[in-house]
């Protein structure tokens, strides 16, 4: 289960309850969660930026490069960006870092 890095302090709660409960313990990933340079997270109610949908192809690379993972030599549509990233996926490669900083301005 892939779940923002925020969430790791409730995570032996959740443990807890799930063997208490005899469920099933997913496997967790937890990936860094992206903040402004306030250390909050970008949110409506906080009217953050919104991300521009008109170049989908440059949103999917950096947000691939962010969490760490190798881009296809020809990265010239979606469809074969997912494809790859899909097909590609590397755990052990995604930062260990609970945040990433970004400038709003």
């Amino acid at each position: 289960m892939v779940r923002g890095a925020d969430l790791l302090d409730s995570t032996a709660r959740q443990l807890y309850l799930q063997k208490r409960l005899g469920l099933l313990t997913p496997t967790y990933l937890p990936i860094p969660v992206v903040m402004d340079e306030h250390g909050n997270k970008p949110d409506k109610s906080k009217q953050a930026d919104i991300v521009n949908m008109t170049k989908p192809i440059e949103i999917l690379k950096h947000a691939l490069r962010f969490l760490g993972q190798a881009l296809p030599d020809q990265a010239d549509s979606v469809e074969t960006i997912l494809d790859f990233a899909i097909h590609h996926w590397q755990p052990d490669s995604v930062p260990r870092q609970q945040a990433y900083f970004y400038a709003t301005h």
